[in-house]
């Protein structure tokens, strides 16, 4: 939005008024479709190993 803007109370005769349509070209999301999601574990580390005790 431009600080110079004025919004007028009325579009003008033969002028379009503003239409708050969604961003044509929408930031993509945090997690890119075409980039794999990180391992929540480190790489460098073992897998954790479920505990024969825990259910």
């Amino acid at each position: 939005m431009t600080a110079g803007t004025v919004h007028h109370p009325m579009p003008l005769p033969g002028e379009v008024p503003p239409v708050q349509d969604p961003d044509p070209f929408p930031l993509p999301p945090v997690q890119d479709p075409g980039t794999p999601a990180p391992p929540l574990h480190d790489p460098a580390d073992p897998p954790p190993v479920q505990d024969p005790e825990t259910p």
